[in-house]
């Protein structure tokens, strides 16, 4: 039996999801499809909190300078995403030298 999950939850684990993605494929191919068939729902359930791809790959960027994820932030600088540039100037130093590597 499932466990109906409030809102807050399930679009935590949507993010949680999202970013998993990013790690496996790339920031910039994420995809509403990808993110649902990590966890297991339908494409539209994640258009619920994201109506589009530039809405889930913001959120996504916000949550890895939130989070200090280097490889993200450092795809969002190649990028040039403006949530990534506007990073704090150590986690984008962190994310250049990543990008160096």
């Amino acid at each position: 039996m499932r466990t109906r999950l409030r809102p807050e939850e399930r679009q935590e684990q949507l993010l949680d999801a999202a970013i998993q993605v990013a790690f496996d494929v790339g920031w910039d191919r994420i995809t509403q499809q990808l993110v649902a068939s990590y966890v297991g729902c339908s494409p539209s359930l994640v258009c619920n909190y994201w109506p589009t791809i530039v809405e889930l790959k913001a959120t996504v960027m916000r949550a890895a300078v939130r989070r200090e994820i280097i490889s993200i932030l450092a795809q969002g600088l190649a990028m040039r995403d403006s949530t990534a540039l506007a990073a704090p100037p150590a986690l984008r130093v962190q994310a250049a030298a990543w990008l160096a590597k």
